[in-house]
């Protein structure tokens, strides 16, 4: 992590630099900026957090991730809050509610637990930044929907510019489908699965949309855990992003 001035890693930085600070994740091929917009200092937890999830995704995605994703916002909205992140597909800026995201630095993994046994080091925090990171790697213009042989004539899509969340790279060939609407588009965001297939999804999570199912193969298999439960869907992001091995 550096300042925009200094060459220096954001673990590094003294802690009352970081107040309201403008920070850059630098690679050779982009940089993702990174705004603490909290209002306080971010704790060393945070800090080591917030650059390991930018490190490890970067080696995942052979450094893809720094030419999709713009930048980081961290806030605080209060632990009660029951929201970690989120990820804009317009601005390609992913927000992150440190407060809540306080709430997941403890050691039960959830449904992500049968996937990381025997792998310590991996909290609930990472995996989050991880999987609203992840978003930025899927499908997010009209012309990589087009480019994949998707007819975005029979769905119903929002899109700002060209850029767009209306499609993913799991909504063919995991068993997703649309509903349809009246006049014979497929709905815009609406998807299930049948219960056979809901089965087959790593998280309970990802069985609710092609988006989020994306989201959390991709954090688990950045984060190094055991994919053998999910081998199909390991493979078609394997295929699709070409990750570092």
């Amino acid at each position: 992590m550096t300042t925009k001035s200094a060459p220096v890693r954001l673990s590094d930085l003294p802690v009352q630099e970081k107040v309201r600070q403008t920070l850059t994740f630098q690679r050779d091929t982009g940089s993702i900026t990174i705004r603490n917009l909290t209002g306080r200092l971010l704790s060393t937890d945070e800090r080591l957090a917030i650059e390991g999830a930018c490190h490890t995704v970067a080696a995942f995605t052979r450094e893809r991730i720094v030419q999709r994703l713009e930048g980081i916002d961290l806030v605080d909205m209060g632990e009660a809050l029951q929201w970690g992140g989120t990820y804009n597909p317009y601005s390609r800026v992913v927000r992150v509610n440190l407060a809540g995201l306080r709430r997941l630095k403890k050691p039960d993994l959830g449904d992500y637990a049968p996937y990381f046994t025997g792998r310590p080091g991996v909290s609930l925090f990472d995996l989050t930044l991880a999987h609203e990171m992840a978003h930025a790697m899927d499908i997010g213009t009209l012309a990589e929907a087009v480019s994949l042989g998707i007819d975005i004539k029979h769905h119903a899509w929002f899109a700002i510019n060209g850029r767009t969340n209306s499609f993913s790279y799991f909504q063919q060939g995991l068993g997703w489908r649309h509903r349809v609407i009246g006049d014979g588009k497929l709905a815009h965001n609406t998807w299930r699965l049948e219960e056979k297939d809901k089965a087959l999804a790593p998280t309970r999570f990802a069985a609710e949309m092609p988006h989020e199912d994306f989201a959390e193969t991709f954090a688990i298999m950045a984060l190094g855990g055991d994919t053998s439960m999910f081998t199909n869907r390991a493979q078609l992001l394997r295929s699709l992003i070409q990750p570092a091995s």
